[in-house]
């Protein structure tokens, strides 16, 4: 692996050249706001989605920033599309554990999310009584929410209060899970969050 100048210098020319191949020039100013937006991602990532826009960014002029993370997000498998995805294979998933396992014998290897929603939605055994009928809107219901808790579930167990805690600490918000940690030591200290 490189330098942390080396990993700048190569995002900066994978912008420069994505410009390039509009007729742009990013100004200073903007190239340095892109690189700050660009830090969380891997120089590789980050060449890989310069290469996804620039082979299938239909318009002709320099596309937003936006277009660029949504290639990102799509190749961390974090865009609301790859998370679908990911709650569809639990869902699958899920059938296979219910009709394996059964009511009274829950598996103890769900993912993490996956056991959060089943909490919400009303536990495995409730769970395991859904009707037939039912599960077109059930499937539904527990995608949405393994897709908005995904990476959050453990925050999101610890409460409202905890959540907002996580979200809104330091001077701005912040991603739930950097502050996960935190959250958790807070709450083992048997502190009110």
């Amino acid at each position: 692996m490189g330098s942390f100048e080396e990993s700048e210098s190569k995002k900066a020319i994978a912008i420069a050249v994505m410009a390039e191949n509009f007729g742009k020039e990013l100004s200073p100013a903007l190239a340095s706001l892109w690189l700050d937006l660009l830090a969380p991602y891997d120089v590789v990532h980050v060449q890989a989605a310069v290469r996804a826009v620039i082979e299938g960014y239909e318009y002709k002029t320099l596309p937003p920033f936006a277009v660029l993370k949504r290639e990102l997000d799509n190749l961390a498998g974090t865009s609301e599309q790859a998370l679908l995805l990911q709650a569809e294979s639990e869902w699958a998933l899920l059938q296979t554990a219910i009709s394996r396992n059964g009511v009274y014998s829950p598996p103890d290897n769900l993912h993490p999310t996956t056991a959060h929603v089943l909490r919400v939605m009303g536990g495995w055994a409730a769970v395991c009584q859904w009707e037939t009928r039912h599960l077109d809107f059930k499937r539904r219901d527990f995608c949405e929410l393994w897709a908005q808790a995904d990476g959050k579930a453990d925050v999101l167990a610890m409460g409202a209060e905890a959540t907002r805690a996580a979200i809104t600490q330091g001077t701005g918000p912040v991603r739930v899970a950097a502050a996960l940690e935190g959250m958790k030591a807070l709450n083992a200290a048997g502190a009110r969050v």
